[in-house]
């Protein structure tokens, strides 16, 4: 009789692990989103994009801890991050433009930036987030060793 039977400390820790991890995807994506447009619109490098990549996926890495989370969060941020990259800078001229070849221009140089920093960039996410784990990591040992 001295199982221990779900209660709702469990139940609340689980939600709260799954807002949490969704709050950590929606940050990342906005944030992915905005380093894509910036290399889109202002024709930056791909350089100067897969900086601020790394940068985000470390932070993705340090607030999850676990590499397999911090690596499944931040390429399913990386996926989303494109997707809204892609409806925000192809809307305008999906809706606006008075002829199909704007649009057909448009969408060619976002898919071509789009290719080389998703390809480029996987290997950037991984690395990232595996840095940010260990660095999460060895600040969870440090703050339990002065406890």
């Amino acid at each position: 009789m001295n199982q221990k039977t779900p209660g709702a400390t469990g139940l609340a820790s689980r939600s709260r692990r799954i807002y949490w991890n969704v709050g950590v995807v929606l940050m990342s994506s906005i944030s992915f989103t905005g380093a894509i447009l910036l290399s889109i619109v202002w024709h930056l490098d791909v350089f100067f994009y897969l900086i601020i990549a790394f940068l985000i996926s470390c932070v993705v890495g340090a607030m999850a801890v676990d590499i397999r989370k911090s690596i499944i969060l931040t390429y399913v941020s990386m996926i989303l991050g494109s997707a809204m990259a892609a409806v925000i800078f192809l809307a305008p001229h999906a809706l606006f433009s008075r002829n199909q070849v704007e649009f057909d221009l448009a969408a060619i140089s976002l898919f071509t930036v789009l290719g080389k920093i998703i390809l480029i960039g996987l290997v950037v996410y991984f690395l990232g987030a595996l840095l940010g784990a260990y660095i999460g990591e060895k600040s969870l040992e440090r703050i339990r060793s002065t406890e």
